[in-house]
């Protein structure tokens, strides 16, 4: 919503207001890092989730319990709350420019926010947990324990998981390769190529 917003009023009306208002320069980058964090960690404990309630265990699917999914989603809003703070701190407007302005904060942003927790974790769960529930789902259809709502509901897990699959894996195919090719000399229009790709998965992921 807050990467639309400012999207919107930039193409309807020419305005970009995260040059116009600090304050919502701020507050959007915290809310998009935030969001995305957020919903990212919320499809992977989904994806754990269907996986623990289709295990043949009973230990395992004792794990799944409402009481403890809210305890683990509070941690996570928590988490991703006091973990992108600085960008309320760092994020400011300078030569007519909205970013973050800490080399600190913006290392650790790269590779440890976006690279680690919302790139790499995301999709190794995905993948493992994915595939896991999916075969537990098969197994159960076969000998029918599987009942009509469970049935579509991980069919809709799997949906989700192909979603998030969608949306992570270009993001960071094109991460990689900007972060390869930063020495290179490109031209102006190998640079807006790029920067129009960039736009693209970045929609994709917001």
């Amino acid at each position: 919503l807050a990467a639309g917003i400012s999207r919107a009023s930039a193409i309807g009306f020419g305005l970009d207001l995260t040059l116009l208002s600090p304050a919502w320069c701020k507050i959007r980058a915290y809310l998009i890092d935030t969001c995305f964090g957020l919903s990212t960690t919320c499809e992977c404990m989904a994806t754990i989730d269907r996986f623990l309630m289709t295990s043949r265990a009973a230990n395992l699917r004792q794990l799944s319990k409402i009481k403890r999914a809210y305890y683990i989603s509070v941690g996570i809003v928590v988490f991703w709350t006091l973990t992108c703070v600085p960008d309320l701190i760092f994020t400011y407007i300078s030569s007519n420019v909205c970013a973050n302005y800490n080399d600190i904060w913006g290392t650790y942003y790269t590779y440890v926010n976006h690279w680690f927790f919302c790139t790499a974790v995301p999709l190794v769960i995905v993948l493992i947990f994915g595939t896991l529930a999916y075969r537990n789902m098969h197994t159960l259809t076969n000998t029918r324990q599987l009942q009509g709502a469970d049935r579509q509901l991980t069919y809709m897990i799997l949906g989700q998981i192909i979603l998030i699959l969608i949306t992570i894996m270009p993001r960071a195919f094109f991460d990689a390769y900007s972060s390869a090719s930063l020495t290179l000399n490109k031209s102006a229009e190998q640079e807006n190529i790029e920067y129009f790709i960039f736009n693209i998965v970045n929609s994709l992921g917001n």
